[in-house]
């Protein structure tokens, strides 16, 4: 009887499916924080090396 019990209360208890779904969405959420940096990152290195090429081409002169 007791162990009978003891089941139902495990077959009813969602905490550990709510600490995996929320640790999903916590990975998702890094993963697309991680994608937005690299896309930035990209593009800011991009940045700077057109600013250096300008500088670079203002200074020699042409």
């Amino acid at each position: 009887m007791a162990g009978s019990c003891m089941f139902k209360r495990w077959r009813h208890d969602a905490g550990g499916a709510t600490a995996i779904e929320y640790a999903l969405i916590a990975g998702l959420i890094s993963i697309a924080i991680v994608g937005g940096l690299n896309m930035m990152a990209t593009g800011t290195g991009s940045l700077y090396g057109t600013i250096e090429t300008a500088f670079k081409t203002h200074l020699s002169g042409s």
